[in-house]
C-alpha cells in the first residue's frame, strides 16, 4: 500500500496552484519477512534466465560429467504488479546427460516464496509457482533453483522478476480540479479533486524510483505542475549461492548475485562477501553477479559432527545484506586413533576390554566411522558399535598366554589404518627368578654386571609387581634399569673397587616373602694400590733396626686374566741398622750405624681365591743407597769416621693381607740381600746390611 503520507497540491481559482506542501510519497514499511521467504531465500540472481553448470560437492566420489547438465528458468509472466498479481508459473527445464535423473534441491528467492518443485510433462521439466512478496513495497526479485544430480552433483539456474507496485496515491489540490501523476514515463490520471481537494490517483510505482510528476488543471484552466518525492525504500537486493556444505581445507566457488534499487544487473565490484573463518578472494564475475573463491578452514568446531561457518554477502555500501550458513565437514579419514581406560587383562581370567576408535582427517578433525570401519584382533573380526560418542569395540582376555605381553588390534576405514596393543599377563605375582649376565665382574669401578628379574604368576605367566626391591649391601650400587619386557624388570650392579676377590650377594624381590637371590664373584681386577708399611728388619747377626716402606704398584691389563693377579710398581724405603764389632788385637771394638734408602722395582702375584685373608707373593730388585758411620766404643787413635755406599738390592717376599675398609691391613715378610763392600771412606762393611724384614701397613686401592 502507498503509505497515508500525503502530498499536498493546492491549486487556486483563476491563480492556479498558489502552492505545494512538500511533496511525499512513501512506500509503505516493509513487513516482516516470512519464514518461508527466509528458509528459501540463500543466493542466486540473473536477469533473463542464465544456464549454470553442475557443482561438484567436495569430497564426493562423482567424477565430473563429459558433457555439464544445465538449469534454465523461465517465468509465464516476467513482470508481476505487486497488489494486482499473485504470483506467476515458473518453468525450470534441464539439458544435459543427467536430466531425466535430476531431483530438486534448494529453491532461493531474495523476495517472495516458492512453492514445491513438482515434476514437468517430460523428464528433465519442473513447475513451481512462486507468489509475490506481501510487502507493497516496488522491489524485484532473484529467484534460484538448485537440482541435484546422482553423486552429489548439483546444478543450478537464476531468473529475475520485475515486482512494481500498485497502489493509490493521494493528492490534495483545488478543489473540483483534473489530477494527473506521472510516474516512469506513465501518465496515470486524471482525476478529479473533491470539495475540498482531496485526489487519489491509481499508479504502478517500478522499483527503485525516487521522483514523480503531479499536473493539475483547475477548473479556471490554469495549469500547475510539482515534483512528487517517492521516496524508494530500499529491499532484499543480493542472492547467495554457495555450496551447502564443504570439507575442511577445500576451496569452493561462491556466486553473488546482485541488482541495484531500480533492479538493474549491479557491477561485480559493488559486491561484498564476507566468513566467519576461512579466507574469501574475489575471482570477478559479470554484470549481476560477483564469483568469489572461498577457503574453508581447517578445523570443525564441533567434534563429533559437522561444524558451519556463516556467509555474509551484502553491496559494498553495507546495504542488503544477506547471510547464509555453510557446513562444514571433515575429510576423508587419514588416520585412526584408538583408546583404551580398561586395566591390563589377565590371561584367562575372562576380563574385557572397551577400545574407542576415532578417525581423524589430515587436519586432526574428527571423521565419521559409521560406515566401512572394520576391526581385526588376532586374525579375527571384532563387532563394532557406533554410538554417539565414535566407535566401540570389545576385547576379551585370551584363555592361554600366547608368548607375548599384547593382543594386536588393527582397525582400517578406507585408506586410513591404525592399531592398538591391548596389555595382557598374568595374575597376583606368585613366584620370581633373578638371573646375571655374568656370573663374575672385575671390581675395577667401571664393569657392571646386569640383573634381570622375572615375576610369574601361580600359573607360570609373566605378570607385573606394584614394586620390585634390589639389595646389595655395601658391595656397590644398584641402578634401576628400563623394563625389558612385562613381567620382567631391570638393574645394573657396579662393584666398588677391591684389591681382593670376594662375592657379592644380590637380593631382588617384589615383598618380603617372595624374593631370590645370586651370587657374583667380584675380583679385584687390575686395581692400582698404595701402601705404606712399617717394620724391623735383622741381618740373623749381631745386626738390628728400623724399617719403612713406601709401595705403589699398577695393573697389568695387556697379560689378559693372568694380568688380574699379576702387578708391578716401584718401592721406596728407609732402612737403620746398628751393630757393634769385637775388638781385634790392633783394632778397638767400634759401633756401627747405617742408614740405607733402597730404591727397587716390585713385581707382586695374588694367590686368587674368596679366602678370609688374602696371599700373594712378590720380588724386588734395584739400588741401596747408604751413608754410614763408625765411632770406637773405647779411648783410641782411631777417631769418627764416616762415608757413602751403594749396593745392589735383591729380595722376595710373601704378603697377608685382611680386608679394612677402606683398604687392607698387610702383614708382611720378606728377604732383602744387599752388601755394602767398602765405603767411600775405605772401610769395608761385609755380609748383608738388610736381611729379614718383617712390617705391617695398610695398602688402597685408587
Amino acid at each position: 500500500m502507498i503509505s497515508r503520507l500525503t502530498f499536498f497540491v493546492l491549486i487556486g481559482i483563476g491563480i492556479g496552484i498558489a502552492s505545494a506542501s512538500t511533496a511525499r510519497a512513501a512506500i509503505a514499511p516493509a513487513l516482516p519477512p516470512q519464514s518461508g521467504a527466509s528458509e528459501q531465500s540463500s543466493e542466486v540472481v540473473a536477469t533473463p534466465p542464465v544456464p549454470a553448470v553442475v557443482d561438484v560437492v567436495p569430497g564426493s566420489n562423482a567424477a565430473t560429467p563429459a558433457a555439464p547438465t544445465t538449469v534454465a528458468i523461465t517465468a509465464q509472466q516476467q513482470t508481476l504488479i505487486i497488489g494486482v498479481d499473485s504470483g506467476t508459473t515458473l518453468r525450470v527445464v534441464l539439458s544435459g546427460p543427467d536430466a531425466a535423473v535430476a531431483v530438486a534441491g534448494r529453491l532461493m528467492a531474495t523476495v517472495g516464496t516458492l512453492g514445491p518443485l513438482m515434476a514437468g510433462p517430460t523428464p528433465g521439466t519442473f513447475v513451481t509457482e512462486y507468489r509475490v512478496p506481501a510487502d507493497r513495497r516496488p522491489q524485484s526479485a532473484l529467484v534460484a533453483i538448485e537440482m541435484v544430480f546422482p553423486g552429489g552433483r548439483r546444478a543450478h539456474g537464476t531468473t529475475q522478476l520485475m515486482l512494481p507496485a500498485a497502489a493509490d496515491f493521494p493528492l490534495r489540490s483545488s478543489p473540483h480540479a483534473n489530477v494527473w501523476l506521472e510516474v516512469a514515463g506513465t501518465e496515470f490520471g486524471p482525476r478529479r479533486a473533491d470539495a475540498e481537494g482531496n485526489v487519489h490517483i491509481p499508479i504502478v510505482v517500478p522499483p527503485g524510483l525516487a521522483v514523480g510528476r503531479a499536473r493539475a488543471v483547475n477548473k479556471f484552466g490554469v495549469t500547475k505542475e510539482t515534483e512528487v518525492d517517492l521516496q524508494p525504500l530500499d529491499y532484499q537486493r543480493v542472492l547467495l549461492y554457495a555450496p551447502p556444505e564443504g570439507e575442511v581445507g577445500s576451496t569452493v566457488e561462491v556466486e553473488v548475485w546482485a541488482v541495484d534499487l531500480n533492479g538493474e544487473p549491479s557491477l561485480p565490484e559493488d559486491v561484498d562477501l564476507s566468513a566467519s573463518a576461512g579466507r574469501v578472494r574475489r575471482l570477478g564475475g559479470v554484470p549481476g553477479m560477483a564469483l568469489f573463491g572461498f577457503t574453508l578452514p581447517q578445523n570443525v568446531e564441533s567434534r563429533g559432527g559437522a561444524g558451519a561457518v556463516a556467509l555474509v554477502a551484502s553491496m559494498d555500501d553495507g546495504t542488503s545484506v544477506r547471510p547464509d550458513a555453510m557446513v562444514v565437514h571433515p575429510g576423508p579419514p587419514a588416520s585412526i586413533a584408538i583408546t583404551s581406560e580398561s586395566p591390563r587383562l589377565v590371561v584367562g581370567g575372562g576380563g574385557v576390554a572397551r577400545l574407542n576408535l576415532e578417525a581423524n582427517d589430515r587436519f586432526g578433525n574428527r571423521a565419521p566411522t559409521h560406515q566401512g570401519l572394520t576391526v581385526t584382533s588376532e586374525g579375527r573380526a571384532l563387532p563394532v558399535s557406533v554410538g554417539p560418542a565414535g566407535a566401540q569395540i570389545e576385547v576379551a582376555a585370551p584363555p592361554a598366554w600366547p608368548g607375548r605381553d599384547h593382543l594386536i588390534v588393527q582397525a582400517t576405514l578406507g585408506s586410513a589404518q591404525g592399531s592398538f596393543q591391548v596389555p595382557i599377563g598374568g595374575g597376583a605375582p606368585a613366584r620370581v627368578a633373578l638371573t646375571s649376565s655374568t656370573a663374575r665382574v672385575d671390581a675395577n669401578g667401571h664393569n657392571a654386571v646386569d640383573l634381570q628379574l622375572e615375576v610369574f604368576d601361580a600359573r607360570g605367566i609373566p605378570t607385573s609387581a606394584p614394586a620390585v626391591r634390589w639389595q646389595t649391601g655395601d658391595d656397590g650400587v644398584l641402578e634401576s634399569l628400563p623394563a625389558p619386557r612385562f613381567g620382567a624388570y631391570a638393574a645394573r650392579f657396579v662393584p666398588r673397587r677391591a684389591l681382593r676377590d670376594r662375592r657379592a650377594v644380590l637380593v631382588a624381590g617384589v615383598d618380603p616373602d617372595l624374593s631370590a637371590s645370586i651370587r657374583l664373584n667380584v675380583e679385584a681386577g687390575a686395581t692400582r694400590s698404595l701402601a705404606v708399611r712399617v717394620g724391623v728388619a735383622s741381618n740373623l747377626g749381631s745386626g738390628l733396626g728400623q724399617v719403612a716402606f713406601l709401595e705403589a704398584t699398577m695393573p697389568l691389563p695387556r697379560l689378559g686374566r693372568f694380568g688380574r693377579l699379576l702387578s708391578a710398581g716401584v718401592v721406596v724405603g728407609y732402612v737403620h741398622g746398628e751393630l757393634t764389632t769385637a775388638p781385634a788385637s790392633w783394632f778397638p771394638a767400634v759401633h756401627v750405624d747405617v742408614n740405607q734408602a733402597p730404591v727397587m722395582a716390585l713385581a707382586r702375584i695374588r694367590v686368587p681365591g674368596d679366602l678370609p685373608v688374602e696371599l700373594s707373593f712378590s720380588g724386588a730388585a734395584g739400588v741401596s743407597f747408604a751413608t754410614t758411620q763408625l765411632a770406637p766404643t773405647t779411648e783410641s787413635p782411631f777417631g769418627l769416621t764416616r762415608g757413602t755406599a751403594r749396593a745392589f738390592v735383591i729380595g722376595a717376599g710373601a704378603d697377608a693381607s685382611v680386608l679394612l675398609r677402606p683398604g687392607e691391613l698387610v702383614l708382611g715378610a720378606r728377604y732383602l740381600h744387599a752388601e755394602l763392600g767398602r765405603n767411600s771412606n775405605g772401610d769395608q762393611i761385609d755380609g748383608n746390611s738388610i736381611g729379614v724384614v718383617c712390617d705391617i701397613g695398610f695398602r688402597i686401592g685408587f
